[in-house]
């Protein structure tokens, strides 16, 4: 990443990478993205694909994400939802009749157990804060620390 070679040239010590929520919001998005690219190309199983689509998903990288979804093989259980998951990635708007069901269904899924998918689709319809805040009532905090400083606007 740019601006980690710029801090080594001029001699500006980098921090292990559990200081990382320390940096500055675009500087963590762009070393995310530089990271989330090293993990898409290193991807063996069906769980790693799995956690890149979700960071995608966080990170507004949508495309990519839906690309992922897809790649999962018919004969893996998981085959329908995550053709589901990615149609429903690749369609999303901004209308408010979408997102009153979104944010419901999310609901919905988080109070079954299902927090990871709950927080994606709100993470899609931009309420990353009320995501932020699940994580953190189920414990989550790293996670939520990372959506939250990675997504949210400086007055959130």
């Amino acid at each position: 990443v740019e601006f980690l070679d710029e801090m080594k040239k001029g001699g500006i010590p980098t921090l292990d990478s559990c200081y990382d929520l320390l940096l500055p919001r675009r500087d963590l998005q762009k070393l995310e993205l530089h990271r989330l690219a090293l993990h898409d190309t290193k991807r063996a199983t069906y769980e790693h694909t799995q956690k890149c689509a979700e960071k995608m998903i966080y990170l507004k990288q949508t495309d990519r994400a839906v690309q992922l979804l897809l790649e999962t093989a018919s004969e893996n259980e998981q085959y329908y939802t995550d053709a589901l998951r990615a149609c429903l990635v690749a369609t999303i708007r901004s209308s408010g009749v979408s997102q009153s069901t979104i944010k419901l269904v999310s609901t919905n899924l988080i109070a079954n157990g299902k927090l990871s998918e709950g927080v994606q689709l709100l993470s899609l319809i931009d309420k990353g804060l009320d995501a932020s805040r699940y994580l953190q009532t189920y414990g989550e905090w790293n996670q939520a620390a990372f959506l939250a400083k990675s997504t949210l606007g400086e007055r959130e």
